[in-house]
């Protein structure tokens, strides 16, 4: 008999700590910037963006900024960002220096170009147009 009153209140304990968090994840947004990050684009180019978290409403948890709600509720945190609400970057543009000391161009790139290591055609004729000016 013990043991089944255990196995209830813990399974009522474990359900209104997860009810809990459902209520303060519906109500959270992603917080941030936490990070940026720099990424080479070409050999004469760099593209940043900015990482943006996950955070219920009322719940911190950053490397160094957390509060108690954030620590007590660390594990289904962590698992909500790794499988529902995954980081966002927010974009910025891509500065190109033609040559040190000559004015920076700064070209909108989409996301999608982010892992290719080379100028896409646009950009280059840019660069060709504005390298032949200087």
């Amino acid at each position: 008999m013990k043991f089944q009153t255990i196995l209830r209140t813990l399974a009522g304990v474990i359900g209104i700590y997860l009810f809990t968090y459902a209520v303060l994840s519906t109500a959270g947004g992603y917080a941030g910037p936490v990070a940026t990050v720099k990424v080479p684009l070409s050999p004469s180019g760099w593209r940043t963006f900015q990482i943006y978290i996950w955070e219920p409403k009322f719940l911190e948890l950053k490397k160094d900024r957390w509060n108690l709600g954030g620590i007590c509720f660390a594990p289904v945190i962590q698992l909500d960002r790794a499988v529902w609400h995954l980081d966002e970057r927010h974009n910025s543009a891509q500065q190109v220096t033609l040559k040190p000391g000559k004015p920076v161009i700064t070209v909108p790139v989409n996301e999608d170009q982010i892992s290719q290591p080379q100028v896409d055609e646009c950009t280059q004729d840019i660069l060709n147009t504005v390298s032949g000016l200087v």
